[in-house]
């Protein structure tokens, strides 16, 4: 299945494909035409069998010149014989006057190439028995009058064949330029976009510069790595927070360097790793869904609540006792409240740790009521 729109290619090509089948007296149709893309003469033929089967035609070089003066001379249509074709291989050594004119059974109608230098002919060829066209003449040839009304259809309709296909190439042509201005429109959008980034990205690795200059003094030579950066950024919201990463990561770093020559300090992003792993658990149970079918909601973004509350703590460099936890929470609770919802939902807290095992790591370690949960339900298990 041919899937290709048919007015790609030249106007005058396309057309071809459908002047075969303009007629039903029809054989084969030619056509003399320069390629677009060299200029060198061609001759190509479509038979009214199968359109989409072309045939090049061969000349002899030499005949070239005769062809284009044969083409050029061509401005309408004109009826000739076989024989009198410049490309023919039938030689011919008599002339037609008025009486045998009627002979001929070959029309060619010509048109302004489109770069207006030649002109494309269209050969039409009858067939020997035209008797779809109406009585024939006693030598089964077409009459004047007959080849008047065909030359007459056939100027028209490859004339409105011929516009349509121009009409569609300008109109692809301006729905392409439509479209070509809607992607660059959005290629700038995403330019802009990535300005705006960049632009933000440096506002914050400033701010991140600036707390690391308060942290390390005049007298130490200290820089973040761009990757080190990375994973600070995200913790912009409390400056707590990477104040005391940057705390942690220059100790580390001067115990590392201690006794050695006194280069300058880059904080890699090994230095920070624990911020690394909590932002990666994080935004791995960020991206899992909980099935709502299997588990109690509530309990389960409860669990995940105090997973980030505990993870706020950590990276603070704060205990995750009850009363801190609950401070750390979108909506603050107590202690006792805690205690109280962990207590009346010890079975579900116990089946959801055991379902989600990839779930709540801090809390299941770190946080006291939750790994007490853990520990009843398996001494439980035991004395039973």
């Amino acid at each position: 299945m041919d899937t290709q729109f048919n007015f790609l290619q030249r106007p005058i090509l396309s057309a071809l494909s459908d002047a075969a089948q303009l007629l039903p007296g029809l054989k084969q149709v030619d056509l003399i035409y320069h390629e677009a893309k060299n200029g060198l003469l061609q001759i190509i033929s479509v038979n009214n069998k199968d359109r989409k089967a072309r045939h090049i035609k061969r000349f002899d070089v030499n005949k070239t010149e005769n062809i284009l003066r044969f083409a050029n001379s061509i401005k309408g249509s004109k009826w000739y014989d076989e024989s009198e074709l410049p490309f023919s291989d039938t030689l011919h050594n008599h002339s037609y006057n008025i009486f045998n004119e009627i002979q001929k059974s070959v029309l060619c109608i010509g048109y302004e190439s489109s770069d207006r230098l030649h002109t494309d002919v269209f050969i039409f060829y009858f067939k020997d028995n035209a008797s779809e066209f109406g009585p024939m003449h006693k030598d089964k040839v077409l009459e004047t009058t007959q080849k008047i009304v065909i030359e007459r259809l056939l100027q028209t309709s490859l004339k409105a064949i011929i516009n349509n296909y121009q009409q569609n190439q300008m109109a692809m042509h301006a729905f392409n330029k439509n479209i070509q201005l809607l992607l660059r429109a959005k290629q700038q959008k995403i330019e802009d976009q990535k300005q705006e980034i960049s632009y933000q990205i440096k506002n914050m690795d400033a701010i991140i510069d600036g707390i690391l200059t308060g942290v390390k003094g005049s007298h130490q030579e200290v820089e973040i790595s761009p990757e080190a950066k990375s994973i600070l950024r995200p913790y912009l919201y409390d400056i707590s927070i990477i104040k005391n990463a940057i705390i942690k990561a220059l100790e580390f770093a001067a115990t590392l360097s201690f006794g050695l020559p006194q280069d300058a300090i880059v904080l890699s992003e090994d230095f920070f790793i624990e911020l690394k792993q909590n932002t990666s658990a994080i935004a791995t149970q960020t991206k899992k869904q909980v099935d709502e079918y299997s588990a109690d909601t509530k309990i389960f973004k409860f669990l995940d609540a105090l997973e980030q509350a505990v993870h706020k703590l950590s990276v603070k460099g704060m205990k995750p006792t009850s009363s801190n936890v609950g401070s750390m929470l979108s909506q603050p609770i107590t202690a006792a409240a805690i205690s109280d919802k962990l207590k009346n939902h010890s079975r579900m807290i116990n089946l959801l740790l055991k379902q989600y095992p990839g779930y709540w790591e801090l809390i299941r370690t770190k946080f006291r009521p939750i790994v007490n949960i853990q520990e009843k339900s398996t001494n439980t298990r035991v004395a039973s």
